[in-house]
């Protein structure tokens, strides 16, 4: 009966596999992608050094920070989300898979994070950011099941990149990066948004496409 409904398997289920780990997945906390796996994957073809420091925003059930901790044994990471059910659930997770004593984990949006905490070498995030008009389109069970929060990234789904690109020169080494997951739209957006503020001293550097090629 659940079926019916078009509960996602992955609620059903209980847990998912992401790359080389399994993770405990729980609704409403989004599901993590292949496009989000490819994201991990880029990230570590383009690490110039094995011992890194990193901020996941919007860490979700802890894939992407739990990938790259597992898959980089000298990295250290923070992960924040402003779901308190998300932030339980990478917690889990990161016990789950060996990771807890490696990871920091806060409630919080971006602009909250205390900024002397420390310094990171990347910020990483898959975060909402589906354009208002087009969350009509999105296939029944993720209106239905997935936090709302987790993929809405307001009117041009910007919202939090936004936060994510204001907050960085705060938040990041020199020479630091940062690795964004978003929507077709968005590449241009951001340049635009960055040269208007030239004071964040930040740059579009590359725009890769996903397996889709989108």
């Amino acid at each position: 009966m659940v079926l019916l409904f078009r509960e996602p398997i992955q609620y059903i289920v209980g847990d998912w596999d992401f790359r080389f780990l399994t993770l405990q997945m729980q609704a409403p906390v989004l599901i993590p992608r292949p496009e989000t796996e490819q994201l991990v994957e880029l990230i570590n073809n383009h690490l110039k050094s094995s011992t890194f420091a990193f901020l996941d925003v919007g860490s979700g059930s802890g894939a992407i920070c739990l990938s790259l901790l597992s898959e980089n044994e000298k990295a250290s990471g923070v992960a924040i989300d402003v779901s308190p059910v998300a932030v339980k659930l990478t917690r889990l997770n990161a016990h789950r898979c060996g990771m807890n004593c490696r990871l920091e984990l806060y409630h919080c949006p971006i602009g909250e994070l205390n900024m002397t905490l420390k310094k990171f070498d990347m910020i990483v995030s898959n975060p909402p950011y589906i354009p208002e008009h087009d969350m009509t389109l999105l296939q029944p069970e993720v209106a239905s099941y997935e936090d709302r929060q987790a993929l809405c990234g307001g009117k041009d789904g910007m919202d939090v990149i936004r936060q994510i690109l204001a907050a960085a020169p705060q938040l990041l080494n020199r020479n630091g990066s940062i690795w964004l997951e978003t929507d077709l739209t968005h590449p241009p957006l951001v340049r635009d948004w960055l040269e208007s503020r030239g004071h964040l001293g930040l740059t579009l550097h590359s725009v890769y496409k996903d397996f889709t090629n989108r």
